[in-house]
């Protein structure tokens, strides 16, 4: 069976200007070679990226036990406050979602020991080897770097492994992906050639020397030129026999329509990468109309999916079949990734404890406060002035 190595490659990413974009990146093995490139299908996929972990990142990972209720253990402990020493939960939950969705598609989080010393970790490369009707093997994980954190190899039924789409979904996308920055690098670069300076330097007699010298003489002339063209106070000195002169282009000719070409590919990008993530496009461009409706789609396509997976990923390898059959399971609650106003949900609050759907602690919960420490706040209730109008079976009244 083959061995498929998995890891992410570090490069930096110019812009069509010159400029660096989001410092040392991690890319997919194999695009390396659009290292100098526009980026648009990039950054809409890490500002998508952006949003799902930044809502997931301030979820509660809740590890039910057999009443229902939350149980603070030691996987609870790692899953919401500190999964190891160098990272907080919301940094590992912020480069697990990053990881699935922008760079390899697969997440690997490595359990290291146990009881009170365990500790958890995102893995930064491995081996995997596909077994058929059995666990995946996973060979050679590193984690920060180093091997000997996990120095043996491990099965996949031991690991956490999240995986954000099918392989040939994310083949798919990378290859729209690159089309899109290919296409939006020719209209940059096209308009790069029609605005660029470009200026002649002229030599009365030929140069002379061995080729290697002629090649530093020409170095030198060329980096003179440079310095004096991008200075806005310099002299020039010129020798006998040499002339400079700036070669006219006309950079009105078409820019108008190569500037509107790029705005035309940017915008249409933005919207692939957020239609292949399932994320309202008008989120992208931060636009507030119909906000609520668009976020409430937004959490329910592209961050309730992700939390559905990774809550059953995490139950299947923490609790066991009869653990789970007496109701332990991890449920990731993303009831609270809205900002809440307690005045602007007091009636909504008040019918639900009016009606018996929540009782008074629960609805704290829902709105950031503290439980009352009070018995009558756990207690469900009815408003009293509920009652039949009658036409019942009894005809009561």
């Amino acid at each position: 069976m083959e061995v498929v190595p998995v890891g992410i490659i570090r490069r930096k990413v110019i812009d069509w200007l010159g400029r660096e974009l989001l410092g040392e990146s991690a890319v997919t093995p194999g695009t390396e070679e659009l290292a100098e490139r526009v980026v648009w299908a990039e950054a809409a996929r890490e500002t998508c990226a952006s949003y799902v972990s930044a809502c997931l990142a301030g979820c509660e990972f809740r590890f039910l036990g057999e009443d229902g209720r939350p149980e603070l253990d030691r996987a609870a402990w790692l899953w919401n406050v500190s999964p190891n020493p160098v990272q907080s939960r919301a940094e590992l939950v912020r480069a697990i979602v990053r990881r699935m969705l922008v760079e390899t598609g697969e997440a690997v989080v490595v359990p290291v020991g146990a009881g009170v010393s365990q500790r958890i970790y995102l893995a930064d490369s491995y081996s995997r080897r596909e077994v058929p009707g059995s666990d995946t093997v996973y060979t050679s994980v590193s984690v920060q770097g180093s091997t000997e954190v996990a120095p043996r190899s491990m099965l996949s039924g031991e690991l956490y492994v999240f995986r954000a789409e099918e392989p040939s979904v994310l083949r798919l996308m990378r290859s729209m992906d690159a089309a899109y920055d290919e296409l939006a690098a020719t209209f940059a670069s096209s308009s790069r050639s029609r605005n660029a300076s470009q200026w002649l330097l002229t030599l009365d007699q030929s140069q002379v020397g061995t080729g290697e010298q002629q090649e530093r003489v020409r170095e030198q002339l060329q980096a003179n030129v440079r310095r004096f063209v991008r200075s806005q106070n310099a002299v020039m000195p010129l020798y006998r026999g040499q002339s400079l002169q700036k070669l006219s282009t006309d950079s009105t000719r078409g820019s108008n329509g190569s500037a509107s070409d790029l705005i035309s590919v940017r915008k249409d990008a933005y919207e692939m990468v957020a239609e292949s993530m399932r994320i309202p496009v008008s989120l992208l461009y931060g636009n507030t109309n119909n906000f609520a409706e668009v976020f409430n789609a937004f959490l329910t396509v592209a961050v309730d999916d992700k939390a559905r997976a990774m809550a059953e990923e995490i139950s299947r390898k923490t609790y066991p079949l009869e653990e789970w059959r007496k109701g332990r399971r991890v449920v990731i609650d993303t009831t609270h990734v809205r900002h809440v106003d307690v005045f602007a949900v007091a009636q909504q609050a008040q019918a639900l404890v009016g009606s018996g759907i929540d009782c008074p602690n629960e609805v704290r919960a829902l709105t950031g406060q503290p439980p009352i420490p009070e018995g009558w706040a756990d207690s469900y209730q009815m408003t009293l002035n509920n009652q039949t109008l009658g036409g019942g079976p009894d005809g009561a009244a």
